[in-house]
């Protein structure tokens, strides 16, 4: 989110500097920026668990299973955090 002087604020989290740098800044329609950044927020944040989740599992030793169902959560995540950003886009414009 942007302030009034056009500066970053100093607490930005890296979602934010993420979501200020994929998705199209406005000025108008504050609720729908919310909508926006909160979608991608929850996706980048369920993907960083899942690696997290994965990153343990190599740790442990887990059986090949385990890693498998964490590769395929944070590939899923990728893919849903793309979708999300080009349908978020796509609404924007229209």
């Amino acid at each position: 989110m942007r302030r009034a002087g056009g500066s970053f604020g100093g607490g930005m989290s890296a979602a934010t500097q993420f979501l200020s740098r994929v998705l199209p800044q406005s000025e108008s329609n504050h609720e729908y920026d919310y909508r926006m950044r909160q979608t991608v927020t929850i996706i980048v944040g369920g993907t960083i668990l899942w690696a997290l989740a994965l990153v343990i599992e190599i740790a442990r030793k887990a059986p090949t299973n385990a890693l498998w169902i964490c590769v395929s959560g944070i590939v899923m995540g990728l893919i849903g955090l793309r979708y999300s950003i080009r349908r978020l886009r796509r609404e924007r414009r229209s």
